[in-house]
């Protein structure tokens, strides 16, 4: 059973039937990681990185501070996303 599932052609039908499966996997998860909120959540990462390691005395104070206002950026970039999405409805 195994060499039936490993020869080359079976290998090669596979990749024909999962082909566009695969290729609507990478399509959608291109879209998700393209949106604006899921860049304002690595630009959170990389600075709170940077909290993290320069810090200093007052890392948890600077995190603390930083989740804050990337919250309300995202929570601002939803509301616009929402209101967008409503005017094109009218």
């Amino acid at each position: 059973m195994e060499k039936i599932l490993n020869s080359e052609e079976t290998i090669e039908e596979k990749n024909k039937i999962l082909a566009p499966l695969y290729n609507d996997i990478k399509l959608l998860i291109r879209k998700m990681t393209k949106t604006e909120e899921a860049e304002i959540v690595r630009d959170f990462s990389r600075n709170a990185a940077r909290v993290i390691t320069h810090g200093g005395d007052n890392t948890d104070e600077l995190l603390q501070q930083l989740s804050e206002e990337y919250s309300d950026l995202i929570a601002i970039t939803r509301k616009n996303k929402t209101d967008a999405q409503q005017l094109t409805q009218i």
